[in-house]
């Protein structure tokens, strides 16, 4: 009788834990807060986690009394087991607000043909298209919840604009309901939404550009770090040349960590194919020239350069063809004149923006097509020249990256013969195995100054000189 009281005992106990979690679970993940796809997801695996924290805390005392210190860290890992869901819910809603960040000012050119219409801007937003909206189709969830709550339409924009995660678009929504309600004529209401827009478009390209230099100045003082550690390396006849592995690795990673973050509006999506073969060719010319020799590892990166250049350059011509057909465009419809099936051509300049608008042409064509493709071109030509001022800094700064592996080479081989004979200095250590290093990463350091430059149409021709001029350097200390 006894084991069956236990038993009844453990089973209520651990039914009461899971209802507990479960209650714990639905205080937490909302879906007012977080919309009702995600609140599912997220309610499984907080209840989870309540479920393991409580059970490990009531293992913990029991293994104290065999392993004390094993105990106390079963303890410990019940309070991070307990503090997880809540870092799992801000984890999301952080991960959510930079992407919706990022995707603000293709959402306000989207919404730019509708705002001067009878159509309520929050139906647009559940509508938008899902596929070229990644992270704004979770608050579209979350609106079409508040909707379904019995919400009116600018009622349910504001308690969205007070709960977003996403700053910039919290603040372009209250900008359109205050707007709103004030009784402004439509016109003013998408004049609003289009100086947001390009607000926000120069915005992104400025933030990004400072990241971007700061990101590549700190890969160069790394380069440059090395030649100041070279003599204490001599002296101490201690190799430091593996070193050189913590700028070659964190200018190719930075690479394509800068492209992918670049803003969505402004650029053509040329894909990720372009950037990963130059990385890897990059990567391919450095281990070719430790393993095998410089002279491989000279005709691989001068192959792959061609080859990547080649490809950019087509890349290049398709999007001046698609950004010259869209200025057509827009001049044309000042005038009344406006063709569906020419938009499509024009898709490479805009990317996702005008993949968007053309799923809304049907709608926005009666009320007006062609002064929201006027609109959308002011903001799209305004990320373009937010972009192309980057292109100067970008090409200045990748010729530093250029110039620091054979200025470093250089320097390194003036050491070495100011400590040729010098042995009361105590220097015994050879300088090459540095400078082997440091001519074998060459080809890696100046692509990080290529993704500001050239951004998805990223260029070895760089890395290419570098490599070169490094040899020249190298060659020197013989």
């Amino acid at each position: 009788m006894k084991p069956v009281i236990v038993t009844s005992l453990a089973a209520r106990i651990a039914s009461t834990y899971a209802r507990d979690a479960s209650i714990l679970s639905r205080k937490l993940a909302r879906p007012d807060i977080l919309g009702p796809q995600i609140t599912i997801k997220m309610r499984k695996i907080l209840k989870n986690l309540y479920i393991l924290s409580l059970l490990t805390s009531i293992l913990s005392p029991l293994i104290a009394l065999a392993s004390p210190t094993l105990g106390l860290l079963l303890a410990l890992i019940a309070m991070v087991e307990l503090a997880l869901p809540n870092i799992a819910v801000a984890t999301w809603r952080r991960m959510l607000g930079w992407g919706l960040d990022r995707e603000t000012p293709a959402v306000l050119t989207y919404l730019l043909p509708y705002a001067s219409g009878p159509k309520y801007l929050a139906d647009v937003i559940v509508g938008a298209p899902r596929e070229h909206f990644t992270w704004l189709r979770w608050e579209a969830d979350r609106l079409e919840y508040l909707l379904s709550l019995g919400h009116d339409p600018l009622s349910a924009l504001r308690e969205l604009a007070r709960t977003t995660p996403s700053k910039k678009l919290r603040e372009a929504l209250l900008d359109y309901v205050n707007t709103h309600e004030l009784g402004a004529p439509r016109s003013q209401v998408t004049m609003r939404l289009l100086e947001r827009a390009l607000a926000e478009a120069r915005g992104q390209w400025r933030g990004y550009i400072e990241l971007a230099k700061g990101i590549i100045e700190s890969v160069v003082a790394l380069t440059m770090s090395l030649v100041v550690l070279a003599p204490i390396g001599f002296m101490a006849s201690k190799d430091i040349a593996p070193l050189t592995l913590i700028p070659a690795i964190l200018s190719p990673v930075g690479a394509l960590a800068l492209i992918s973050m670049r803003p969505a509006i402004g650029e053509g999506d040329t894909g990720g194919e372009i950037p990963l073969l130059a990385v890897t060719g990059a990567f391919a010319s450095t281990i070719a020239f430790l393993v095998v020799g410089w002279k491989i590892a000279t005709i691989i990166l001068a192959v792959l350069t061609i080859i990547v250049e080649y490809r950019s350059h087509l890349a290049f011509r398709v999007e001046e063809k698609a950004t010259m057909i869209l200025r057509e465009i827009a001049v044309g419809a000042k005038y009344g004149r406006f063709t569906h099936e020419r938009i499509a051509e024009a898709l490479p300049a805009a990317s996702k923006v005008l993949r968007a608008l053309i799923s809304a042409l049907t709608y926005a064509g009666k009320l007006g097509i062609s002064e929201a493709l006027i609109n959308v071109y002011r903001v799209l030509e305004e990320a373009r020249e937010a972009r192309l001022s980057s292109k100067g800094q970008g090409l200045i700064l990748t010729g530093v990256a250029v110039l620091t592996p054979p200025i470093s080479i250089y320097m390194i081989n003036m050491l070495a013969n100011l400590a040729k004979g010098g042995e009361a200095l105590g220097i015994t250590s050879n300088p090459q195995s540095l400078a082997v290093y440091l001519a074998a990463a060459s080809p890696l350091i100046p692509v990080i100054g290529a993704a500001l430059w050239r951004g998805r149409k990223l260029s070895l021709t760089p890395s290419l000189i570098a490599l070169v001029l490094s040899l020249g350097a190298y060659f020197m200390l013989g």
